[in-house]
């Protein structure tokens, strides 16, 4: 039992170190950081699918600032895989006219899947380095561990593009979504239609969707950040 206060107390003060270096005087939690919301419309949930619209907007967890954000389009003739029956359903249900947008802004702009995910690849290269961020310290938030995170990974893995997020900082918004509502008392879908409601954007385009999530998962870390 002796030999176990030594190591409680090397571990109490490395945990009080790691916090006091992650808050300013204040209280609250400043990072030299760099967050991004990527949101994919795809025609399927798995990698093998098609992704016909990439959204991704590069922010400021603490500040709510937007840096940047990006928008790119795949061709479907173009894009590898099988088209998912559920899912092309969904989109016929939810909303056909966004889906023919969508659709013909690829034709348009005549990507390939590999272009179009170099391209992301590049973009958040890119502004990383405009705000001297390291790619240590580059979060990619997803709307499920499942989903946008996964997917891309797997595209880029399929095209030999190197995904620039390190294996430690994926970021899942339905997570950090489950834990402010278990704290908050409110529901999932009462804090997700709350917020889409009061947007006013038009849902399942990637980048309002991006936008939306962004003041999702700001406020629940403002409320985890604040919180004592």
């Amino acid at each position: 039992m002796g030999t176990m206060i030594p190591c409680l107390v090397v571990v109490v003060s490395v945990v009080a170190v790691v916090v006091a270096h992650g808050r300013n005087r204040g209280g609250k939690f400043v990072t030299k950081r760099l967050d991004i919301m990527v949101d994919l419309e795809t025609l399927g949930r798995e990698p093998s699918n098609p992704v016909i619209q990439i959204g991704a907007v590069a922010f400021n967890l603490d500040t709510g600032d937007i840096y940047d954000s990006f928008i790119g389009y795949g061709k479907l003739t173009s894009l590898s895989g099988v088209v998912d029956e559920g899912t092309y359903k969904w989109w016929l249900k939810t909303d056909t006219m966004l889906l023919q947008q969508i659709l013909a802004k690829g034709v348009e702009e005549d990507t390939t899947e590999d272009v179009l995910f170099k391209n992301l690849v590049e973009w958040i290269t890119s502004v990383a380095k405009q705000n001297k961020i390291a790619p240590s310290e580059i979060m990619l938030w997803g709307n499920g561990m499942l989903f946008d995170n996964y997917i891309i990974r797997g595209k880029c893995e399929k095209h030999g593009v190197r995904y620039p997020i390190l294996y430690y900082n994926d970021r899942d918004v339905r997570t950090i979504v489950d834990l402010y509502c278990a704290k908050s008392g409110m529901t999932r879908k009462e804090l997700t239609d709350g917020f889409k409601n009061a947007s006013g954007l038009l849902l399942h385009d990637a980048v309002n969707d991006c936008m939306i999530q962004i003041k999702m998962v700001k406020h629940c870390w403002y409320f985890y950040r604040d919180w004592e």
